[in-house]
């Protein structure tokens, strides 16, 4: 990205492993966590510790609420 005072540029942007890049004032590294970082490392923790995925289906069951009803707004 470039602009009148100077450029920047970001590779990866996003994704598993931490942001490299330059900027106009030299070189940047940042730590770089998304959600799906952390909801990944949390359910392979919960694989390795219990050897077990509690899954239920209620959230699936929220988030399809969910959807129906934004669809009938939408209508």
């Amino acid at each position: 990205m470039n602009g009148e005072k100077g450029f920047a540029e970001i590779h990866p942007s996003s994704g598993y492993a931490p942001i490299k890049g330059r900027i106009y004032k030299g070189e940047l590294r940042a730590s770089h966590i998304t959600d799906q970082t952390l909801q990944m490392d949390g359910m392979a923790q919960i694989i390795f510790d219990v050897n077990v995925v509690p899954v239920d289906g209620e959230e699936v069951v929220k988030d399809l609420k969910i959807i129906d009803t934004i669809y009938l707004v939408v209508k």
